[in-house]
């Protein structure tokens, strides 16, 4: 993970963003295997699988959580 030895929000935004960005600027992940693993190892999480799969992100809900994860760590 990315801070300390738990999953934060920081590891959530990572794993669902980067893929993203990295679409938006013609970017594969291939070139950054510690993100891909990143990513990979948090989309694991029974958890954050089953949200994914049952509740897509839209880019509402991005910008809700990002928001959240701002306010969070003023």
């Amino acid at each position: 993970y990315l801070v300390d030895d738990s999953l934060t929000w920081i590891d959530l935004l990572v794993a669902e963003h980067c893929p993203d960005i990295l679409t938006k600027i013609s970017e594969s992940l291939d070139g950054f295997p510690e993100i891909k693993a990143h990513m990979e190892r948090v989309h694991l999480i029974p958890k954050v699988r089953n949200q994914t799969e049952e509740r897509p992100l839209t880019d509402a809900l991005r910008i809700f959580i990002c928001s959240e994860f701002l306010l969070l760590s003023r």
